[in-house]
């Protein structure tokens, strides 16, 4: 039962992990070129269109985003820096799901985004443990 149990959550931070490097991934292959239409446009352009155009104008911040997306994906993966993967998973995807329910993207997409970030959750959950370490600090003096 316990081999079952630690099967269970390597699969719960494997495939979180993976989907989190993948999201990463395409941003540098160009994720935010949908919207080919330009500034004076605008009027024309609905709500997903105009998270495009801003992500795509930002220059930099969506290749930071990026980064902290691959960083988080990586670090959750492995078992011994899995609370920090978490952490870090569930405060950009936690973004990434209200960006896109509150512009109107597919509510497929966000119900996919919420089950990931469900498994962030139940990852920091199963280490319950030393999420408590890390948040309550302890003076042994």
């Amino acid at each position: 039962m316990a081999r079952l149990l630690n099967i269970f959550k390597f699969l719960l931070r494997l495939f979180p992990g993976l989907f989190s490097i993948l999201f990463g991934l395409l941003k540098f292959g160009g994720q935010f070129t949908r919207y080919t239409g330009k500034l004076e446009d605008l009027t024309s352009a609905d709500s997903p269109d105009m998270v495009f155009l801003f992500f795509r104008y930002s220059g930099s911040y969506i290749y930071i985003i990026a980064i902290c997306q691959i960083v988080g994906g990586l670090l959750l993966i492995y078992k011994k820096t899995s609370l920090f993967g978490a952490l870090l998973c569930l405060i950009i995807f936690t973004n990434v799901m209200l960006i896109n329910y509150n512009f109107h993207f597919s509510l497929a997409l966000v119900f996919v985004i919420a089950l990931l970030n469900l498994s962030y959750l139940a990852t920091l959950l199963f280490e319950y443990k030393k999420f408590k370490n890390l948040l309550i600090y302890k003076n042994e003096n």
